[in-house]
């Protein structure tokens, strides 16, 4: 069966990000300290704690312990109940970290609630309906349900039939995850109804071998 573009961005995006994002999670996209001897000094309350090298975070047993507890909310999401006001805030600060990502325009409450209100932009009839009554109560009660997790990436790529190549692009897609608590983000793909599209811009080319 013939998928068009948007489909393949749609399938390869959550393959990757299902099978791969626990992996890079814990890759700190920063240097190993220069000197041993004097390790660098992190504050617990930095924002931008978590992209910083392995090596500082092991040096500091409140990081070290933060550093679990992210890990644990990207795999199997938050913990308990949130509300949308306080995960779009956690989301957003930690998207100012990501290069390129952080500057874009932030993630709102009601672009959340319009995404679910216009209804899925990518997946099934069957996976929307099995994703509708948890984004209704979302959408009306401004509460995020233990499982779920607002989450990005930078951008997607996919298997061009008539160029007979790999094309990417780079961007910004943000999703909104459900029950992680039951099947989580640890090596297996996610089901098509934990996956919810709620922003994808893609705003340039990304060069490849």
């Amino acid at each position: 069966m013939f998928l068009s573009h948007k489909s393949l961005f749609y399938l390869v995006a959550v393959v990757l990000i299902s099978t791969i994002g626990i992996v890079s999670l814990m890759a700190w996209n920063a240097p190993r300290v220069k000197n041993p001897a004097a390790p660098e000094k992190v504050q617990a309350d930095e924002p931008c704690w978590f992209q910083k090298g392995e090596e500082v975070i092991k040096n500091s047993s409140t990081l070290a312990a933060q550093a679990k507890l992210r890990t644990d909310r990207e795999t199997t999401g938050y913990p308990s109940k949130m509300s949308l006001k306080d995960a779009v805030a956690l989301f957003n600060s930690e998207e100012k970290c990501i290069p390129f990502r952080g500057t874009l325009p932030p993630l709102t409450e009601e672009e959340i609630v319009a995404a679910i209100v216009a209804g899925p932009t990518y997946g099934t009839e069957a996976s929307w309906r099995a994703q509708k009554p948890t984004l209704w109560s979302i959408a009306v009660n401004k509460e995020l349900p233990p499982g779920s997790l607002l989450t990005a990436e930078s951008g997607a790529c996919a298997y061009d039939t008539e160029l007979g190549k790999e094309v990417c692009v780079e961007g910004q897609r943000i999703y909104l995850f459900l029950g992680l608590d039951k099947n989580p983000r640890a090596g297996t793909p996610l089901k098509p109804e934990q996956v919810f599209l709620i922003r994808a811009n893609y705003l340039r080319p990304k060069k490849t071998e």
